[in-house]
């Protein structure tokens, strides 16, 4: 009900997705729950509690992510050969015109753009030309991981090997946690995150889908003593 009252304050969920609260408000029970389960105070059966001697492998099915990447590369080509193209530049400036005026069926004029073969980047493309592309601000929480984690002995000594970090290089540690790859899933890596703040942390979190050039220059860039690396790599073979 509080969570009701906060959206209807604000205006409404959409006001309220424009502030960014409802993604904090996840975030923040996310957090509380993953120290819960790291602390042992919520149980998951056969992870924290209860755990098998010996666990039976798990077979998985391994994608060759290079491989798939270049055959996709093959396949716009082949596409972009065969297709139209006089059809795909008229299709692409009426969504683009669209959008500049406001008049018209952007829905409609995408699907007739796809139906001439013109792929989701241009498609995308062509309304960025006008509007500019959409960048989620990042934020990260704090306060939350430690309130469930108060009385965790690791916990306690994070905190006193930061603060003796701190004391000896003139700063607090920097971590910067990185979200590289394709995977879309920021949860795990803003659980960390939040973790590593309530530490005594400095904490960057790092955009999604950044390459390893790019998590890199941003890493030297911000001076941290320690990049951590969340692709979920594992979790997609």
């Amino acid at each position: 009900w509080e969570l009701i009252q906060e959206v209807e304050k604000l205006g409404g969920m959409a006001k309220a997705i424009e502030t960014g609260i409802p993604k904090m408000r996840i975030e923040e029970a996310a957090a509380r729950t993953q120290a819960r389960i790291d602390s042992g105070s919520q149980t998951i059966v056969g992870v924290n509690k209860y755990r098998l001697e010996k666990e039976a492998p798990i077979d998985i099915l391994e994608i060759d992510n290079t491989a798939v990447r270049q055959e996709q590369i093959e396949n716009l080509k082949r596409l972009k050969e065969g297709r139209n193209q006089a059809e795909v530049d008229k299709a692409l400036e009426a969504i683009t015109e669209c959008v500049k005026t406001g008049k018209g069926n952007l829905l409609e004029l995408a699907v007739e753009a796809a139906r001439v073969r013109a792929t989701l980047g241009e498609i995308s493309y062509a309304c960025e030309k006008i509007v500019g592309r959409y960048k989620a601000v990042i934020r990260t929480i704090s306060g939350v991981y430690s309130s469930e984690s108060k009385n965790d002995s690791d916990f306690h000594r994070a905190c006193e090997l930061a603060e003796k970090f701190a004391k000896k290089e003139g700063r607090q540690p920097r971590i910067m946690v990185a979200k590289m790859g394709q995977d879309g899933h920021d949860r795990g890596a803003k659980v960390v995150a939040t973790g590593y703040a309530d530490c005594g942390f400095d904490v960057d979190m790092g955009p999604l889908f950044q390459t390893p050039a790019e998590a890199a220059r941003e890493a030297v860039e911000n001076d941290v003593h320690v990049v951590g690396v969340s692709s979920l790599a594992a979790g997609h073979k």
